[in-house]
Order: structure tokens, then sequence, then C-alpha cells
């Protein structure tokens, strides 16, 4: 009980979340396309949006290289969203571990929005963060 936070939705529960972790001018990484409240949230913070590229060819499935490149020293927060939201696509278990293991490496916050994780038709649910509680 003591580390579960109860917010009135996904949209306050993200943005408490990032409001916790930046400052204004810190760098939040943010997939692209996505969710247009990822852009909202950030700028209301005064943080800087920075955009990752969610590429066709990788099935709109973030690459460890795209995320690497955009850290910087001013980077704190990596947004994933997976089923992600326009795309639906599904970051693979160990893509996951491969761009946590980064995160990680760079010290930085991770907001995992999982929301439309039981829409997955190819099992119980998408693959999580949660899976991975070793990183």
């Amino acid at each position: 009980p003591d580390d579960v936070i109860v917010t009135n939705g996904g949209v306050s529960g993200i943005f408490s979340a990032l409001g916790s972790m930046v400052d204004p001018g810190d760098e939040v990484l943010i997939p692209d396309p996505s969710w247009p409240n990822y852009l909202q949230m950030t700028r209301l913070l005064g943080a800087t949006p920075v955009y990752y590229p969610l590429h066709l060819e990788h099935d709109l499935v973030p690459t460890v290289d795209d995320i690497a490149a955009r850290i910087t020293d001013r980077t704190k927060v990596l947004l994933l969203n997976s089923p992600g939201n326009p795309s639906g696509a599904i970051i693979p278990e160990q893509r996951l571990r491969e761009i946590l293991e980064l995160a990680s490496a760079h010290d930085l916050w991770i907001i995992s929005d999982e929301v439309y994780n039981r829409l997955y038709f190819d099992g119980d649910a998408a693959p999580s963060m949660l899976q991975c509680p070793e990183l």
C-alpha cells in the first residue's frame, strides 16, 4: 500500500508521475507517432519534448539506437507506450529488455504507459516492463 498512488485516470497519473520526475529544461523522450497528451504534459511542466522515431520498417517498435541517439545530459525521462497509441505496435520482450538496459545505463526514469496491455490477442497480455524486475 505504501507504493500505490490512486489517480482519477491515466492522464492525471502520467502527469503526476512526470511532474515528480522533471524540472523545467529537462528532456523527456517521447515516441513519434504518439498520443498527443504526452507532448502537452511535457510542455506544461516546462520540460523539453524530444521525439524518438517509430519507423514502419521496424513495425513502429522503437529501436535502442534511435533512443540512444537522442539521450543528452538533460534527458530525465523515457516514455514508453506499448501497445502503442495510435499505432497498436507492441514492444517485444527482448526489445523491451534492451531499452530498459539503455535507460538504466543512463539513469533515466521510465514511464511505461501500458493502458492497452490487455488488448492483445497473442496471449494473456502484451509484454510489460513489470516482467523485468531485475532492471
